[in-house]
């Protein structure tokens, strides 16, 4: 993304250890329940979008009018959207994300625990998320801008790629669209407490895979990286490209 990301997270790493920064990514299987499943429901959509455009050119002969595809279209595909999800983010609630963050490093790392805790020690995540993704016009405090910044990290983090400002704009579009079909989206805490986890777990991504470039050990980064976004969201974003529409195989 012309780097807006990784590189301005790689000004950002954690005050930890290479190993600690590495492995840093392993606490966020804790993802909260509530976040893996809207994480994984826009997935499904994406996965639908791709479902119902095979359907549709398959049946496009049968259909005998304009009127009939688009109804097709409307129904199977949920509509790529410009619509804010804000979310109010308060010391409390921002406390909160990093308190179940760091829980889940002394779970899943307990030998890295207390430097990967010295890291996070007055860091302003917001601030320095906000930073990131200034260049591409995204808000921190928007559900859909962070939870497309956490795909897009974990995409070029993944593929080696960069995402331009057309193709994040495209993204988070796509997941905008996606999110509004959920019915949980209307519920203000319920877009707190998800945006404030996601943008948590993607700056640690973020740091910890700049990290990994420096101490020469991205590769072995990356396949851990992708093992948890597979886990996490059922997305292998080795095999997706980043377009001006969003992720597509």
């Amino acid at each position: 993304m012309t780097k807006p990301f990784l590189a301005g997270l790689g000004l950002l790493m954690l005050a930890a250890g290479p190993a600690a920064a590495q492995d840093a990514y392993m606490s966020l299987m804790d993802f909260s329940t509530q976040s893996q499943a809207l994480t994984s429901s826009v997935i499904d959509g994406l996965s639908v979008e791709e479902t119902a455009r095979g359907e549709r050119r398959g049946r496009s002969a049968r259909a005998s009018t304009p009127r009939q595809r688009a109804a097709r279209t409307s129904a199977a595909t949920p509509r790529a959207s410009d619509a804010r999800l804000p979310f109010v983010s308060t010391p409390a609630s921002r406390k909160r994300a990093v308190d179940a963050y760091l829980a889940g490093v002394a779970r899943s790392s307990p030998k890295e625990a207390a430097a990967i805790t010295a890291g996070f020690q007055g860091r302003d995540i917001t601030g320095e998320m906000q930073a990131a993704m200034r260049k591409p016009g995204l808000d921190a405090n928007d559900t859909a801008d962070i939870m497309a910044t956490f795909l897009a990290i974990g995409w070029e983090t993944i593929t080696g790629g960069d995402a331009t400002q057309a193709q994040m704009k495209g993204l988070r579009r796509q997941v905008a669209g996606n999110l509004l079909v959920n019915p949980a989206m209307k519920n203000p805490d319920t877009r707190t407490r998800v945006g404030e986890e996601l943008k948590v777990s993607a700056f640690a991504v973020g740091t910890s895979a700049a990290a990994a470039k420096r101490d020469g050990r991205l590769e072995s980064f990356r396949r851990g990286i992708a093992r948890f976004y597979r886990q996490q969201t059922g997305l292998d974003l080795a095999r997706l490209r980043m377009t001006p529409a969003g992720l597509v195989p």
